[in-house]
């Protein structure tokens, strides 16, 4: 019985340590083409390689991750000028190549403005294309979201709804 749950502990850790041998990390640095206050990043195959961290640089004045999972990345911050900004992304991979779609976008006081956008892939050495098949999971505007009316203007709109039908009985009926 003992040489059982020995040996099965033993072929877990093989399977373990085998398991996660092949998987490598790459940081790479990136800077921004446009004018941008918002980055976009998916992985084309979350089986094959995940978003695992982001830092900035100091020109890229507190951005921060919004969203950060295996599969998606949404980084934010201040406006930076085209050129200005450069940030580092740190993505394990089990083999190449690895592929990931990218979207520059600027937020205004009106909406959304998608700056650019291709995919990108890693085999030897980068290479860029221009398709991009994730635009559509940007938002129109940042961070929106629906505002309730309060219970209070709900009651008010009602009253004022009831004393203007019963205003219009009375005259009616004159």
């Amino acid at each position: 019985m003992r040489y059982r749950i020995v040996f099965r502990a033993l072929l877990i850790t093989l399977l373990l340590t085998t398991s996660s041998a092949g998987a490598a990390t790459l940081k790479q640095t990136f800077m921004n083409d446009f004018e941008t206050n918002a980055v976009y990043l998916w992985s084309l195959d979350t089986s094959n390689m995940s978003l695992d961290g982001f830092s900035a640089s100091a020109d890229m004045g507190g951005w921060k991750a919004d969203i950060s999972s295996p599969a998606r990345m949404v980084l934010g911050g201040a406006t930076v000028a085209a050129g200005a900004g450069r940030f580092n992304l740190l993505m394990n991979y089990k083999t190449t190549p690895l592929r990931l779609e990218w979207a520059e976008v600027l937020f205004d006081h009106v909406g959304r403005m998608v700056k650019g956008y291709g995919a990108l892939g890693f085999s030897n050495g980068w290479s860029n294309s221009n398709v991009a098949t994730h635009l559509i999971d940007i938002p129109l505007h940042p961070r929106a979201a629906a505002m309730p009316l309060p219970s209070s203007v709900l009651m008010m709109l009602s009253a004022l709804a009831l004393i203007t039908v019963k205003g219009l009985r009375k005259r009616r009926l004159i």
